[in-house]
């Protein structure tokens, strides 16, 4: 795992993702605890 800023406006926070995840793909976290769940494919859609 590794540290990435998540860049959402209004709210900025840094999350612990897998290495395979790359810049500017979706991501899915849990929001009370900022953990990494599950890559997404395309906004909107699980």
């Amino acid at each position: 795992m590794s540290p990435r800023t998540s860049e959402q406006p209004p709210v900025s926070r840094q999350v612990m993702v897998p290495l395979f995840i790359r810049q500017g793909e979706l991501i899915r976290i849990e929001v009370a605890t900022g953990k990494y769940l599950e890559r997404v494919k395309e906004a909107g859609k699980k």
